[in-house]
């Protein structure tokens, strides 16, 4: 779950040892992005990745005109790797999304009823650019949702393989298989 995920990060920023590898490294130990790592080590790095994805979605959105189809959903068609946001990430976003595509369909509302055809017609786009990204979330999220059941399993299979209990124990086996081997 994503309490275990913070609970993992946190055990090992409050380590002497762990805490001194880079949040790459913790994130791989942990199964969660560098970005998380890093926005559990340094609050205000959280801060400036919401300022950063809002900014970014902000754009996505202006992009978007009658001209530009929406193709799929790219987020989809590119190998996963670390840099994915997390569950809880794409959740805000998506309420994010949600929000605005909610002002936006209520300002549409308001203007069809002064006869603004050329208004309307930009905010409609605007809502249905809004409405893909929404759709890109949601595959993200499910895509995210489906590499934590990987990972966990992976997780429960090197537990019972290794007869452990936690994550720690999952190290010390492995670091102790690795001293042997060398």
């Amino acid at each position: 779950t994503n309490a275990d995920k913070r609970k993992a990060v946190n055990a090992m920023l409050a380590d002497a040892e762990w805490s001194q590898w880079s949040d790459r490294k913790i994130a791989e130990q942990c199964g969660v992005s560098a970005s998380f790592v890093g926005a559990m080590r340094k609050p205000e790095v959280a801060e400036k990745q919401n300022e950063n994805r809002a900014t970014s979605n902000k754009k996505k959105v202006e992009e978007c005109s009658p001209t530009t189809p929406q193709k799929g959903n790219a987020a989809t068609a590119r190998a996963i790797d670390d840099t994915m946001p997390t569950s809880d990430e794409l959740l805000i976003d998506m309420e994010e999304t949600q929000a605005e595509n909610a002002k936006l369909s209520e300002t549409v509302e308001a203007m069809r009823s002064d006869d603004k055809a050329a208004e309307i017609a930009k905010l409609l786009t605007r809502v249905h650019g809004l409405e893909g990204r929404n759709s890109q979330l949601m595959a993200q999220l499910h895509s995210s949702e489906g590499r934590e059941k990987a990972y966990a399993k992976t997780f429960h299979k090197l537990r019972k393989l290794l007869n452990a209990e936690s994550h720690a124990d999952i190290l010390k086996a492995v670091e102790g298989f690795v001293a042997e081997s060398v």
